[in-house]
C-alpha cells in the first residue's frame, strides 16, 4: 500500500545491515520515490551485493546482465565475487563501438517516455544459449525487466533469476530475488 506523501524529505531504508535516508522526489504528479542511489555508497554496495550472491549461489547461471548506469557496480561487484560469471551491459543507446546491437525499447518509471535497450552484438556470445540472472538495483514496475527480457531472448537466452536491491511497492510481481521493499509515496 503506497504511502500518503504529506511532504516528508526522507525515507529511512535499512537493508543489508545498514541505515539509510534516501531522498523522496517526484516521479510525476502525485508519485513521488524514496531515491536509492547506491552506486556512490562503496560500503553499502558492498554489503548489498554480498547478500545477494548468498540468493543467486541457488541458481545455475552464466552470466550476469544489468542495465546502464546505477545496478552497473552492484551487478559487477557479484560476478567478481561469483569470480566465473560473465557479465554483460545494456546500454540506453547505441554507440558507435558497438557492432550488430540488437535494440528493443521500454518504459521505466523514472524515464520520461520510451527508453531505449541496447546490448553491443560483441557480447552475443555471452547470452545465446546461456542461462541468464538479470541484476538491477531497483524493481519497480518490471518495465525495464520485461525489455531486457525480450533482448536477452531476441538473442536466445534463457532467463534463470531476476535480482535486485531493492523492490519497489508495485503489481511488479514475478519471481524475484530482493532484500528489502520500497515504498512508493502518492497524494
Amino acid at each position: 500500500m503506497p504511502i500518503r506523501y504529506e511532504g516528508q524529505k526522507t525515507y529511512e531504508l535499512k537493508v543489508a545491515g545498514f541505515t539509510r535516508q534516501l531522498p523522496i522526489l517526484p516521479v510525476t504528479d502525485g508519485l513521488w520515490i524514496a531515491a536509492f542511489i547506491s552506486y556512490t555508497d562503496i560500503e553499502l554496495l558492498n554489503a548489498c551485493a554480498q547478500e545477494l550472491v548468498e540468493r543467486l549461489k541457488n541458481y545455475d547461471f552464466d552470466t550476469i546482465v544489468t542495465v546502464e548506469a546505477k545496478a552497473i557496480p552492484l551487478a559487477y561487484k557479484i560476478a567478481e565475487i561469483m569470480r566465473t560469471k560473465d557479465f554483460v551491459i545494456v546500454r540506453k543507446d547505441v554507440k558507435a563501438y558497438m557492432q550488430d546491437p540488437i535494440v528493443d525499447v521500454g518504459q521505466s518509471i523514472t524515464t520520461a517516455g520510451e527508453q531505449k535497450y541496447v546490448i553491443d552484438g560483441n557480447d552475443r556470445g555471452k547470452i545465446e544459449g546461456k542461462r541468464i540472472a538479470i541484476v538491477d538495483d531497483v524493481v519497480s514496475t518490471g518495465g525495464t525487466v520485461e525489455a531486457l527480457k525480450r533482448v536477452i531472448e531476441k538473442l536466445g537466452g534463457n532467463i534463470v533469476c531476476i535480482a535486485a536491491v531493492l523492490k519497489e511497492e508495485s503489481p511488479y510481481n514475478e519471481p524475484l530475488e530482493y532484500l528489502e521493499e520500497l515504498p512508493i509515496f502518492t497524494r
